[in-house]
């Protein structure tokens, strides 16, 4: 078991579930390959490169999102 002290990282983490981790008191941080899958997708509906310019705007959009869903305690998004 870890000590109480310890904070983690969580890899992966849904949307839907960033709501109910938010507020743990152990949880330092999450991240998510979500945005990277996103861009991909949207350049190949678009017929466009998935160009880092995209990739960009894609992962701003996620962390904007997710940083509203674990309100009202801030998860940094790494």
């Amino acid at each position: 078991m870890l000590p109480t002290y310890v904070k983690l990282h969580l890899f992966g983490v849904k949307s839907a579930a960033l709501k109910h981790l938010a507020s743990h008191p152990r949880i330092h941080s999450v991240d998510s390959q979500a945005w990277g899958t996103a861009a991909r997708t949207t350049a190949l509906k678009e017929g466009v490169s998935c160009s880092n310019e995209l990739k960009i705007d894609t992962m701003r959009d996620w962390a904007g999102k997710q940083r509203r869903a674990a309100r009202p305690r801030q998860v940094p998004l790494l």
